[in-house]
């Protein structure tokens, strides 16, 4: 997952996702307006928004209003490409956005009581993981899963590894390309984790990380990106039914 950002205010953000670089599907979600931005933006139908009534109008395959939750836009939208990653396949979802549309927020949540995108993936991976791992009507299980994260940010051409801890100058890394893995982060940590408890809070403690510092150009989380990752490694097990019995 990535989230990246630009430099304008705006309502709106654009999540969307592929699958195995054959499918796309750009939904869009609209934060409340805040004071002082002016006339409220204009939604057409179910998919389509503009700053003003008459357009031009921008067109999505799905639009969350801004009376959708989190949980509404993961419950519709990314779930569904959760699920595919668990049944095997490669799944992204990058949220894009200006500053101040709500892209940190969809993301991380607020960091009180309000889950984002990313512990919400993180509770339903191990939610079906324990499903499929333990349940009894199915020929096939998930054998012995082994659950991986990690989360790095680049800024200013400067890749920081959120999840080491920051000691001394410990935590950057670079980027290397190799005929097996193409362009990759070297050295980048992975953290195995063995439930959702433990992966939430090495999210949580990683999003705390990331540069706080300021230029010109404001805040760095306005024009940092930050990528977290989720691998996944299992096998399936074919049930022998006479065992069974």
């Amino acid at each position: 997952m990535k989230e990246g950002s630009t430099r304008h205010n705006s309502p709106l953000e654009v999540p969307f996702w592929t699958l195995d670089a054959m499918n796309v599907q750009v939904i869009g979600r609209v934060r409340p307006m805040t004071r002082g931005e002016g006339a409220a933006i204009h939604v057409e139908g179910y998919n389509k928004v503009a700053a003003r009534a008459g357009g031009p109008y921008f067109g999505f395959q799905e639009l969350h209003t801004q009376k959708s939750t989190t949980y509404d836009v993961f419950k519709r939208s990314i779930q569904p490409a959760v699920d595919i990653f668990i049944g095997g396949c490669n799944a992204c979802l990058l949220i894009g956005g200006e500053s101040g549309s709500g892209k940190s927020f969809s993301m991380a949540g607020d960091g009180r009581s309000k889950a984002g995108l990313g512990p919400m993936i993180i509770d339903h991976v191990f939610l079906r993981l324990a499903k499929d791992g333990y349940s009894t009507d199915k020929k096939l299980s998930l054998g012995r899963p082994r659950v991986t994260i990690q989360m790095f940010e680049v800024y200013n051409e400067i890749v920081k590894d959120l999840m080491a801890m920051p000691v001394g100058g410990a935590g950057y890394v670079d980027l290397k390309e190799t005929a097996t893995k193409g362009v990759h982060v070297r050295n980048v940590t992975e953290v195995s984790v063995q439930d959702a408890t433990q992966a939430n809070a090495q999210f949580h403690q990683a999003w705390t990380r990331r540069t706080e510092e300021s230029s010109d150009y404001g805040p760095a989380v306005h024009n940092a990106a930050v990528f977290f990752q989720i691998e996944l490694e299992a096998v399936r097990v074919t049930r022998n039914f006479f065992a069974m019995l």
